[in-house]
């Protein structure tokens, strides 16, 4: 029995990789394959799912005709002492291969039936995937057999989903009380009511806005909708780093002039 890992040269194909004619082959192949019936039963997942004989059914005849063979073969990683399922497609008349490996997942403590019924469900796998067959996704009664743990071993946590956190893009009226005020930059916002947000993307704007709302409506009402955003642009303005302490403190104060002394709802 084989066991080393086999060559790249040998994986990818023969005559120094190439598979042009191989390739090619194949194409002509897909034109004629027939369809792709699903015969087999799985009673876990209530559906139905492609054989290997469906699958060679519908491609057989037609890479045939076009000069492909098929064929499996397993062997032993020796590094991992791992069962190594290898399909080749090989183009008679040209002589070039192309390969495909792939390591077995049964764990070797279930005994033969368990490792057949991995080669079978990995054949037809393969085979699906390299001729770009259509695909059955998880729905297999093979892939059950195969698993690593047993289905009824397996624990399910039931985990309540956490409830997000309402963020700066949380603007509707109903997160006035709860919206995230600790993020740092736009959007600056202004309740002009309590049903109705304005957005502004910089401080001089927003300030401008705030001055002429507080001068032309309802200001305690205002005070009381906007104190807490007021607060966080104030507190953001002193944690600038990029700004001379004259800046910070004009700018302050210019907020403080408008707004008047702020004082956390």
């Amino acid at each position: 029995m084989e066991q080393q890992l086999e060559k790249p040269s040998e994986v990818f194909g023969g005559r120094k990789g190439k598979m042009i004619q191989l390739l090619k082959a194949i194409e002509e192949a897909r034109k004629n394959f027939k369809e792709l019936k699903k015969d087999g039963k799985n009673p876990m997942f209530k559906n139905n799912f492609s054989t290997i004989t469906n699958i060679f059914d519908s491609c057989k005849s037609s890479l045939e005709e076009n000069g492909i063979n098929v064929s499996f073969h397993t062997y032993i990683n020796e590094v991992m002492q791992k069962d190594v399922l290898v399909l080749t497609l090989t183009h008679i008349p040209s002589g070039e291969v192309k390969t495909s490996q792939l390591i077995l997942t049964d764990d070797g403590k279930k005994g033969a039936q368990a490792v057949g019924s991995a080669i079978t469900y990995h054949r037809r796998y393969m085979l699906q995937a390299m001729l770009n067959l259509e695909a059955d996704g998880e729905t297999d009664d093979d892939g059950t057999k195969a698993s690593h743990t047993p289905r009824s071993n397996v624990t399910t946590l039931n985990v309540e989903p956490e409830k997000p956190k309402p963020t700066k893009n949380d603007l509707t009226a109903g997160n006035v009380t709860d919206a995230d005020f600790s993020y740092n930059g736009e959007p600056y916002r202004i309740w002009t009511k309590k049903d109705n947000i304005e957005l502004f993307n910089d401080v001089k704007p927003w300030s401008q806005r705030l001055k002429k709302l507080l001068s032309t409506g309802d200001k305690e009402s205002l005070q009381t909708l906007n104190v807490k955003e007021v607060d966080r642009i104030l507190s953001e303005i002193e944690s600038y780093q990029n700004k001379d302490q004259k800046w910070k403190d004009s700018v302050t104060d210019y907020i403080k002039g408008i707004f008047g002394e702020t004082k956390s709802a």
